[in-house]
């Protein structure tokens, strides 16, 4: 492989971290602005489980968040979203809406298609 090949290929894995990240994010913002609709708040295990991770990746997670100025993460009471974690969530919803009605236009099962 030459150098330009390897630098290339290294900037493609970049990328796709820098998607996966991103994506990760957006699946925290939005589930922490629908438990605040469903409960009032959200909290770090109702977080963790609905997501099916441990308690410390939800919270290395959060915390990242909480950097990058999507939450606010007091210690012992709920986590909240900022404005910008807001309009994340609102984002990623509508996202997760249009996808989801194209599925069904398809054909796809509602099941399959959430």
């Amino acid at each position: 492989m030459s150098v330009r090949d390897a630098a290339a290929e290294s900037v493609r894995h970049q990328t796709t971290r820098e998607h996966h990240r991103r994506e990760r994010a957006e699946d925290y913002v939005e589930l922490i602005s629908d438990l605040q609709l469903e409960r009032g708040d959200a909290r770090l295990t109702d977080i963790a489980d609905r997501l099916g991770v441990s308690h410390v990746t939800a919270s290395k997670t959060l915390k990242r968040l909480e950097r990058e100025g999507w939450v606010t993460c007091p210690a012992y009471r709920p986590i909240l979203l900022t404005q910008s974690g807001e309009k994340l969530a609102q984002d990623s919803r509508e996202r997760h809406r249009v996808v989801l009605a194209f599925l069904l236009n398809l054909g796809v099962s509602a099941a399959q298609a959430e």
